[in-house]
């Protein structure tokens, strides 16, 4: 059984064609798109961020200067230097009460804390002095200042280091910051060091003023601030200081308390994202705006060492709670003290837009290519779906349906011009199919015609071998008694011929064996044609059969100008044959009708084969 044979869709070939041309010119584009996008992206994320920190250090440098600047207002108002004053005053009052007992400095602090001054007087009325009149003179002014300010406490303290006065009902008041117990606290240490920085300043302007006549040049008071420290429940607090001077004369010195709550209510004032954690960490890896348990423990990650080591930037780190984030980093100098401001970001939040786009990239794509692959699909069948009905159809007039219909024929397109190509090759395959059948019709009749005069002439011939055959048999008995009747004339009157009679009945008598040797030829084509001749052999003389064919063949010769010269020899060797036969042969050989002079010659080379 013959295998069919199997062809591949050109459909499936178009649909992967059309799929590699349309998807990887989309796929490159959209992988360039995605990839230029998401680097703008990631730049947008990262100059965001560095804006951002860029922001919140010139917030925090303006911050601390305008606090600098308040504490420096503030040391040279009316308030300041009238409640301060060494004679007058707070400071002033404070002198005339002399030396209070320990035991009574502690009543005066409990009942001011517990009742205010007003109501610890009554006790303690005699160590009160001016000093009730000057507070309640200026402890009003005090507690308005702290409430549009952003100190929580302010301290007002002598040149021997009592605290004279607390707006804020501190448990520090009438207590002296350079004893043990104060010494180290951190008002204690920022007392210390403006009084010395103080003392410093006031002796260079003397001594400038000694030297050029004018200490007006160097009138940058000092102010001192202390980092922040841990202060208990109330969370971290620090501390400007700074001298309350008139004329270069010292009159006492003010501290005020800054608590981390104010820093870290600035920082997050104007914070549009709310996924940003700004840090703000001290050389000692503390937080400096801590923020629930942040306080607890010390921070460490690369971000916050690259910025106290001194290097601005922003990059991808791992936070210190092991976080992956986007972090913006700068060192920031605050009044000598190195801190290291950090912004962190989730990279889940910062590259979010990122991460949305990839989805949308995926759901385009994916659409984009089902589109593609449903286009191709729709392109090639509009291609391989005609040509297949072109293909069915033309399989069908191969089989010899001439009437299979051929569509598309009104299409205006090359499958328009295939189709009525084939329509055409259809009508001419029909058209040469009738003409064949007619040609075919006409060969029949033809050959019916051979074959029916081939039948004729087979009766025809075969009526000749009969006539031949019933001739031959009717000449063949006359000539036989011609030649018999010869011969007895021959035999009988041999002694009263002459020699010319003898002749001439041998003549009649060769003649007559002639014609019965024709007449046997026929009998002997007729059995040669049905198969029946038989060859009789003997030892046949040659030269003899060769002169006898040319003397019966002598009168043919008449007046042509041919010569009959025999030069065969006589002494050739027997050869065994059918001497009648040869003869025949010999004889239609001669007779042959010539128009140039033959030699007949014989060979003495004699083959042992019947002839």
């Amino acid at each position: 059984m013959k295998k069919k044979q199997k062809f591949k869709r050109l459909q499936h070939t178009l649909m992967i064609a059309f799929l590699v041309l349309s998807v990887t010119p989309l796929t490159l584009l959209a992988t360039f798109f995605l990839s230029s996008h998401t680097s703008d992206l990631k730049e947008q994320s990262t100059n965001h961020m560095a804006s951002l920190r860029d922001n919140k250090k010139e917030q925090l440098l303006n911050y601390f200067n305008s606090l600098r600047q308040d504490v420096d207002a503030f040391a040279s108002s009316e308030l300041a230097t009238n409640s301060g004053g060494r004679f007058y005053g707070l400071v002033g009052a404070y002198a005339q009460l002399g030396e209070i007992p320990e035991e009574t400095r502690k009543l005066l602090r409990e009942r001011y804390l517990n009742q205010g001054f007003a109501n610890a007087n009554s006790g303690i009325r005699k160590y009160s002095g001016n000093y009730s009149m000057a507070f309640d003179r200026y402890n009003r002014p005090y507690r308005e200042y702290l409430k549009r300010s952003q100190f929580d406490e302010v301290l007002l303290v002598n040149m021997s280091g009592d605290v004279v006065y607390a707006a804020s009902q501190s448990d520090s008041l009438a207590e002296n910051l350079l004893s043990s117990k104060w010494k180290s606290t951190t008002e204690g240490k920022a007392f210390s060091e403006i009084q010395g920085k103080t003392e410093a300043w006031l002796k260079g302007k003397v001594e400038q003023r000694k030297l050029t006549g004018d200490g007006s040049t160097n009138t940058t008071k000092p102010i001192v601030f202390t980092d922040f420290v841990s202060s208990g429940d109330d969370g971290k607090t620090a501390w400007f200081a700074t001298a309350i001077t008139q004329n270069d004369y010292l009159h006492s010195y003010v501290l005020f308390r800054l608590s981390d709550k104010k820093m870290i209510e600035m920082l997050s004032r104007d914070s549009q994202d709310n996924f940003v954690t700004t840090l703000l960490v001290g050389e000692d890896h503390n937080l400096r705006n801590p923020s629930g348990d942040d306080n607890a423990n010390k921070l460490f990650s690369q971000a916050i060492d690259e910025a106290l080591g001194g290097e601005t930037g922003v990059g991808s780190f791992t936070n210190f709670d092991n976080t992956q984030v986007l972090s913006a980093y700068t060192p920031v100098v605050i009044m000598g003290y190195k801190w290291g401001l950090v912004l962190e970001l989730p990279e889940v939040y910062a590259y979010a837009r990122i991460d949305q786009l990839e989805k949308i990239f995926f759901v385009v794509m994916v659409s984009a290519i089902i589109l593609v692959i449903l286009a191709s699909h729709m392109l090639s069948n509009s291609i391989t779906s005609p040509l297949l009905r072109l293909t069915w159809a033309a399989e069908q007039v191969s089989a010899g349906d001439m009437e299979q219909e051929i569509a598309f024929t009104d299409r205006k397109d090359e499958i328009g011009r295939l189709a009525t190509s084939f329509a055409r090759m259809q009508r001419s395959i029909s058209d040469k199919i009738a003409l064949i059948k007619e040609q075919n019709a006409k060969l029949e009749e033809n050959l019916a015609l051979i074959k029916q005069k081939n039948n004729e002439l087979k009766q025809a011939d075969k009526m000749k071998d009969d006539f031949l055959a019933t001739t031959s048999h009717e000449l063949r008995t006359p000539l036989h008694g011609m030649v018999g009747m010869a011969e007895s004339m021959l035999a009988g009157t041999e002694g009263n011929n002459i020699e010319q009679h003898k002749n001439q009945l041998q003549m009649i008598i060769s003649s007559g064996q002639r014609l019965s040797g024709l007449v046997d030829d026929l009998l002997d084509y007729h059995k040669m044609r049905y198969g029946e001749l038989d060859l009789q052999l003997e030892a046949v003389d040659t030269a003899s059969a060769v002169r006898l064919v040319i003397e019966l063949s002598s009168h043919l010769i008449g007046n042509k100008p041919v010569r009959i010269i025999n030069q065969m020899p006589i002494d050739l060797p027997l050869v065994k044959a059918d001497e009648q036969r040869l003869e025949q042969v010999l004889y239609t050989w001669l007779v042959t009708p010539l128009s140039t002079q033959m030699k007949v010659k014989s060979s003495s080379m004699v083959s042992s084969e019947t002839i």
